[in-house]
């Protein structure tokens, strides 16, 4: 995506600035986590990072539920639109209308 994005003349640039960047904040990264550690102890980095560990997976969470109930209602819609396209299918023995109309109830009145 990264090249897609860029002039070609400018890809390689890009490129190196981009590899600049994550293994930087990678390296930060681990030595934060070594400094957090000899500073403060092992309980309390794992305290430090559960906030963090929750947020990310009920980010997942969330995630699945939404692709799950996004799934649900193309399926659903899928199959509403069969339905109308396909309704003899669905119902073949249900006639379009009525085969003998029932006679106006005028035409029997009958004086006793």
């Amino acid at each position: 995506m990264l090249h897609e994005a860029w002039l070609p003349a400018e890809k390689g640039r890009v490129q190196g600035i981009n590899d600049t960047l994550v293994f930087s904040m990678s390296s930060f990264a681990a030595m934060g986590s070594g400094l957090l550690y000899a500073n403060i102890g092992w309980k309390v980095t794992n305290l430090v990072s559960l906030p963090f560990s929750m947020l990310a997976g009920g980010l997942i969470v969330f995630l699945m539920l939404q692709r799950r109930i996004s799934l649900i209602t193309m399926h659903l819609d899928k199959v509403a639109s069969m339905h109308e396209v396909h309704s003899s299918f669905f119902k073949p023995w249900a006639p379009q209308q009525e085969p003998y109309p029932m006679p106006n109830r005028a035409n029997f009145d009958v004086a006793y």
